[in-house]
């Protein structure tokens, strides 16, 4: 193999030294791929230029590719545009598709929509397929050309008849939320199931979260998983966090702890906020993996700092404990239970509650205190409930009042609290011997 090659070498060297234009642009192919000499970009690039400078269209495209992933020069992308351009003068569908998405992903000078879709379009009237694709992305958001919807479906259906996975996959979401057309589960399960056959990762992640709920196509928890498996397989994040989800907690697969922290990591890896969540409990808590406080602390930090909810609150709490190999920082607990408590956080609430009350990680503080445990008990947090009692039957932070006291408690009885029982009780018994 490799003396043919270096017999094809021979000849397309001796074919374009007598100026052949063919041979000099398989030649440039030689040096800038290594197959049959050793690699050579500037070698290969005289050669291209050399059968492009001939019009020879694929060289000129090659041209244009070569310096349009080349971001070391500054004047790189004009020199990739000139050449695009001369191929697509010459009716290179490639070209004027390479065209469009020069104008539509450049920067500064170099972005314009409107010549993005000239461009799209004349490779789309040649049945240029991803063309096609990225003119229907251009009429589906008005950007470059007019919004018109039907028109963004009529290419995205050429295309994906073409096989184009990601023409099947968007009309499968179009027909999934009647974005442009009616809603039609079936016809958006067909266009899924087209796409995942590709091995499309979107595509495959869709169809087994409709596989696993049943909506849309047949529940079947076993095709879910493996759908979401060929997925993960190929780096989606979202189907990697199911996954886990799936081995850790034995439902839709066997329990399997090191497959679920396995595929927690990659998920988490990827900076998905659930996973590096779900990563950051196995860890604090040491089930499924040894407990490791600070791994823990930097997983909730990364997902808190994206703005997880628990994450902040879990982050919060480890700043707040004085456990061994925590690192015991009250005002730092605070502000992480102040993110969680602005999003609703019931406990987080609770716990900036319990800071000013007790004075630690923030100024004691009565009123604010009981305006935090409102705020909690008010979403049915039981602790709450039984503080904020206390607050009204001692009139600490707000006015005294042993009416709604008795309420709170009867709330935190009803949720099985035991002392709120015994306060009720013990206030109920001392009233009856007065």
């Amino acid at each position: 193999m490799e003396k043919n090659l270096e017999e094809a070498v021979k000849s397309y060297r001796l074919s374009a030294e007598k100026g052949d234009a063919d041979a000099r642009y398989q030649l440039g192919l030689v040096y800038y791929f290594g197959q049959g000499a050793p690699k050579n970009k500037a070698e290969a690039m005289n050669w291209f230029h050399k059968a492009a400078d001939q019009g020879h269209v694929e060289a000129q495209v090659a041209l244009g590719k070569v310096y349009n992933s080349d971001e070391s020069e500054p004047n790189n992308r004009a020199k990739a545009i000139k050449w695009f351009k001369k191929a697509a003068d010459q009716g290179h569908a490639n070209a004027r598709f390479y065209l469009g998405r020069v104008y539509d992903s450049g920067e500064g000078a170099f972005n314009d929509k409107a010549k993005a879709v000239k461009w799209y379009k004349k490779a789309a009237d040649q049945g240029h397929a991803d063309a096609r694709f990225f003119l229907g992305l251009a009429y589906k958001t008005g950007e470059g050309a007019p919004e018109d919807k039907p028109e963004a479906i009529k290419l995205w259906r050429k295309a994906a008849d073409q096989g184009h996975a990601d023409a099947q996959f968007i009309l499968g979401l179009t027909y999934a939320s009647a974005d442009g057309a009616p809603e039609d589960k079936p016809e958006a399960i067909k266009w899924f199931q087209k796409a995942a056959d590709q091995g499309h990762p979107d595509a495959l992640f869709i169809l087994g979260l409709a596989y696993e709920s049943g909506e849309g196509a047949p529940e079947d928890k076993a095709e879910a998983v493996k759908l979401f498996q060929k997925a993960a397989d190929q780096g989606h994040a979202g189907a990697q966090f199911i996954l886990a989800v799936a081995y850790d907690r034995g439902d839709d697969a066997p329990e399997n702890k090191a497959l679920a922290l396995k595929w927690y990591q990659k998920a988490a890896d990827q900076g998905l906020a659930e996973a590096q969540f779900n990563l950051g409990v196995i860890y604090d808590f040491g089930e499924g993996a040894p407990e490791n406080k600070a791994l823990a602390l930097n997983l909730y930090q990364k997902a808190a700092d994206q703005g997880h909810v628990d994450a902040q609150f879990n982050l919060g709490s480890l700043y707040y404990s004085d456990e061994k190999d925590t690192p015991n920082d009250k005002e730092e607990a605070i502000k992480w239970f102040q993110k969680a408590a602005d999003q609703g956080h019931a406990d987080a609430q609770f716990y900036i509650g319990e800071s000013y009350r007790l004075g630690e990680g923030a100024p004691r503080d009565e009123a604010e205190a009981a305006k935090w445990y409102q705020k909690a008990a008010d979403q049915g947090h039981a602790d709450a409930q039984y503080n904020l009692a206390h607050c009204y039957y001692q009139g600490k932070g707000v006015t005294k009042n042993k009416a709604e006291a008795l309420i709170w408690l009867q709330k935190a009885i009803a949720q099985g609290h035991f002392k709120a029982l015994k306060q009720y009780l013990r206030v109920a018994n001392r009233d009856s011997k007065k």
